[in-house]
């Protein structure tokens, strides 16, 4: 069943704003307690690629997956049921066979190609549908996953922004839609239109690739970038106290948060970016004292909304609670020193959450020859992973692990695969570098470690790195052009000029 352009437009209007992609409700799990996964690339209207990805089920199995208009929660053959099956919400019901060994606990998988061909249509930005799949254990039994909020968005964009002095510095969103990337707009820098971009320090979408949010260091300000206009317009978001550090979107509750205020006062803000809101880009809330613990500037916000990690120049990891739910709302405390395997002098540079929030991944820069290390987080745990446990301490990624991990000298960004199976870290230091880390979302204990080898030179340019919402492709910056390479193999597969580019602080793949 294929609802039309009309019906779709009517749910639109009828459906809050979401993240694309997000799991939601619990679980039910099969044999060997092993509990099945569903996941998809962004839902972009016009995607001809995109699927659903069914993982970690029952060898052999037979699977159904199933997408409605709402949630449910009910019982289906002792499963969690959490997509409506009534006839007037139902979307689709599509049987798979799994592969894998038959009987093979968690070795089942399939993939269903549902290619979406709505053209590009703004006001359809925003649906919502819930998906779940379902597999026959046999005896009467099932098992389940997650259920999957999918939201439909706009095409996707790369952003890169940069800080290069002066109040005019270049700003790019560049289509990667083609076999070769396209610039969609350049502001400022040579040919370019005017624009607002001044020192940006972070950028992200928002509204489901409608908007862009950009913080900056001398603007003060977080700026807002309209994808709904042609060209695309600048307009101030929120007027901050001082430089706008960073920017996180908590999509669900329509909030985007950043460390606004002078260096001795500054402090996560939430400010309202709920479209149509009467106080839309105004600040609801901040910590309070969090400039205490030491200069912060590098920060991130978990994919869920609920916590993010804030890292000072002292070396230390906050985590602030984030969940407008919750009863600590705003509040935070320092979990610590991030341990460092080089005596010499070392700064944590970037920090990243993985998918469930479970984990913080953090690059760290040390004095000792450039060497960069990775450290990790346990967040339920609250203990830092040990990745050589033969060595007394704590052992980074990096020099010291086993097996050693030549992790890129002055790492400056890491950032962490949509489904949680790897990591990117990109590093400026020398020649550049950028390297994948290979994580097991079933062992928070588990990894390996590839450096890619880029044709084109990285120096000075490789600040930041960002996933395609498939995890199939990596962009990051080198010889003043935007590169796009295989997130497996790391072969070049892209690349396009960026007049004038230099000092990025900002690359973003929506």
């Amino acid at each position: 069943m294929k609802p039309n352009v009309l019906l779709l437009a009517l749910v639109a209007s009828l459906t809050p704003a979401a993240s694309s992609q997000v799991p939601y409700g619990t679980g039910t799990p099969g044999t060997g307690s092993v509990t099945p996964s569903l996941t998809c690339g962004r839902a972009w209207m016009g995607n001809p690629a995109f699927s659903l990805n069914v993982a970690y089920g029952l060898g052999g199995a037979a699977a159904w997956v199933g997408i409605s208009f709402a949630q449910s929660t009910s019982i289906f053959n002792g499963a969690n049921l959490l997509i409506d099956l009534t006839p007037a919400q139902l979307f689709l019901v599509q049987p798979l066979s799994l592969s894998g060994p038959v009987g093979s606990a968690g070795a089942g998988s399939a993939t269903l190609p549902y290619p979406i061909t709505l053209p590009p249509t703004p006001s359809l930005a925003g649906l919502t549908l819930y998906a779940q799949v379902g597999i026959d254990e046999g005896n009467g039994l099932w098992a389940a996953s997650k259920g999957l909020a999918i939201t439909l968005a706009m095409p996707p964009r790369i952003v890169v922004g940069t800080s290069v002095g002066g109040n005019t510095d270049p700003f790019y969103v560049i289509d990667p839609t083609g076999s070769q990337p396209s610039m969609h707009t350049q502001f400022n820098g040579p040919g370019g239109v005017s624009g607002m971009n001044d020192n940006c320090t972070d950028a992200e979408f928002a509204h489901d690739g409608r908007r862009i949010y950009v913080g900056q260091v001398f603007g003060n300000a977080i700026q807002e970038l309209n994808l709904e206009n042609s060209p695309p317009t600048w307009s101030p978001l929120y007027a901050a106290a001082g430089p706008a550090y960073g920017i996180g979107v908590d999509h669900a509750n329509d909030l985007t948060y950043t460390l606004a205020g002078a260096v001795s006062s500054r402090e996560l803000t939430a400010v309202d970016s709920a479209l149509g809101s009467p106080t839309y880009g105004q600040a609801l809330t901040a910590t309070s004292g969090l400039a205490s613990l030491g200069y912060v500037e590098r920060w991130e916000l978990s994919p869920d909304g609920k916590r993010a990690g804030v890292l000072t120049l002292s070396r230390q990891l906050i985590i602030v609670d984030t969940d407008l739910a919750g009863t600590n709302y705003m509040g935070f405390a320092s979990v610590g020193m991030i341990p460092v395997n080089q005596a010499i002098f070392a700064l944590a540079t970037g920090c990243e959450f993985t998918p469930d929030g479970l984990q913080i991944l953090i690059t760290i820069q040390t004095g000792g020859g450039g060497v960069g290390e990775v450290a990790r987080f346990d967040v339920l745990l609250a203990q830092w992973i040990d990745h050589n446990p033969i060595q007394p301490g704590i052992q980074n990624i990096g020099s010291q692990s086993n097996p050693p991990a030549a992790v890129p000298a002055a790492p400056w960004e890491i950032e962490v695969a949509a489904t949680g199976t790897f990591a990117v870290v990109s590093g400026w230091a020398g020649a550049g570098s950028l390297a994948r880390i290979d994580l097991d979302p079933l062992n928070p204990f588990a990894w390996s470690f590839t450096r890619f080898t880029s044709p084109v030179s990285l120096a000075g340019e490789a600040w930041c790195s960002a996933i395609s919402s498939d995890d199939t492709m990596i962009a990051t910056c080198g010889s003043g052009q935007l590169l796009i390479f295989d997130a497996w193999f790391g072969t070049l597969l892209g690349q396009i000029p960026l007049p004038g580019v230099a000092n990025v602080r900002a690359v973003t793949w929506e």
